[in-house]
Order: structure tokens, then C-alpha cells, then sequence
């Protein structure tokens, strides 16, 4: 959620899917495993391309390089 509210906070349209509540090896799982190699969650997209889960956006912050990231990987 703190990431969420990070993203947000950058004035970027946000989509969430939330995946409280399917099957642990489901079709959502598979998926994400398929496009971004993990299955943990949560996980960013930005135009269909994976940047990273929770610990990537705490290292991008933490870098004060977030901001710079997302935006670059937007166009």
C-alpha cells in the first residue's frame, strides 16, 4: 500500500488489481509469473512492462531514483 500511495503521490493514473482471494497457483498467478517471472505481489507495470515489485520500488526510493524511473518507463 505504501508503494501505492508513493506512485500516487507522482500525480501517475494507477490500475490495481487485486488478487486477495484467487487461488494461489490461478490463472492471475500464472500470469504474472509468465510476464514478470515472480508470483509475488505486488508487482508494477507501466505500459506492459515489468519495473518491479515492492523491494525494486523501496530501492528506486531509497535512490531517489522512483520518480525518474516510472516517468522514463512511461514513454
Amino acid at each position: 500500500m505504501r508503494m501505492l500511495r508513493q506512485i500516487r503521490g507522482l500525480r501517475m493514473d494507477v490500475t490495481e488489481l487485486d488478487v486477495i482471494g484467487e487461488p494461489r497457483n490461478g490463472p492471475v498467478q500464472q500470469l504474472l509469473k509468465k510476464t514478470s517471472g515472480r508470483t509475488t505481489v505486488p508487482q508494477v507495470f507501466i505500459n506492459s512492462k515489468f519495473i518491479g515489485g515492492d523491494d525494486d520500488m523501496k530501492r528506486l526510493a531509497s535512490a531517489g531514483a522512483l520518480e525518474s524511473t516510472l516517468t522514463a518507463a512511461m514513454h
